[in-house]
């Protein structure tokens, strides 16, 4: 299993608006800021397209709406729409060029798009601007993972946890990084943080059942497998991710 979860787009970028709900409530509100809240709670119920439609009328009455930028490009991004995410992320960093969450939200785009180079150089921005944030840690080294650069995806990781100590998907992340460099007694370690935090997170049991089965202990890696299968993981895909472990060890 080579792909890493922590940041899967949707989760990561609804993160981000979150952040950003309480913008403009009260009394005496704009005619903008009232279609970009109205956008804001569309987004919260998924209805992305309908949330673009409120955050462009907020834009045709004020184009200088830097959130409404960032939170358009939130949707596009969600729908899979990465060249307008970034368009919208583009306009929302001249208009705020320090607002981090936009680089990270950029970066995670350009991530999407197999960009890894240009996702770190946002995902450093975002840090220099707030170097507090575990997330861009954790999906800048999600990033120098997809490029190979597995010391320092776990450098990343590293300060994630550092700065939550409870973050389970960059437990899981690091183990990924740990198993693909054939330490798996260390990434056995981090899956089990990563379960301890969230029993449910189904990649974590899938390859924990690999790097047992790499270490020749099948009876862990059943168990693993059967919790696998029993959180929905298909059963055959899985035996093929073992059965290829056991002709290599």
């Amino acid at each position: 299993m080579g792909n890493s979860t922590c940041g899967r787009l949707m989760g990561a970028l609804l993160m981000g608006l979150l952040l950003l709900v309480a913008v403009g409530c009260g009394d005496g509100l704009s005619q903008a800021e009232r279609h970009y809240n109205a956008g804001l709670a569309l987004q919260e119920q998924g209805q992305q397209q309908r949330a673009i439609q409120d955050y462009d009328e907020a834009l045709r009455l004020d184009a200088g709406y830097a959130k409404a930028y960032y939170n358009r490009g939130l949707a596009y991004g969600v729908l899979g729409q990465y060249e307008r995410a970034i368009q919208d992320y583009d306009e929302a960093l001249r208009l705020d060029p320090k607002d981090a969450q936009a680089y990270n939200s950029r970066g995670l785009v350009y991530g999407e798009l197999g960009q890894y180079e240009r996702a770190i150089q946002d995902y450093d921005q975002a840090l220099r601007l707030d170097p507090t944030v575990a997330q861009v840690y954790n999906n800048r080294g999600n990033a120098y993972l997809q490029l190979g650069q597995h010391r320092r995806a776990i450098e990343n990781y590293d300060q994630a946890l550092r700065l939550d100590a409870n973050y389970a998907q960059a437990y899981y992340n690091r183990g990924l990084a740990y198993l693909q460099l054939g330490q798996y007694e260390r990434a056995i370690q981090d899956y089990e943080q990563a379960l301890s935090l969230d029993p449910n997170l189904v990649p974590a049991y899938v390859n924990r059942a690999i790097a047992y089965t790499a270490l020749h202990k099948d009876q862990e890696a059943e168990r693993d497998v059967a919790k696998a299968v029993e959180l929905g993981f298909d059963l055959a895909t899985l035996r093929a991710h073992i059965d290829s472990v056991k002709k290599r060890r």
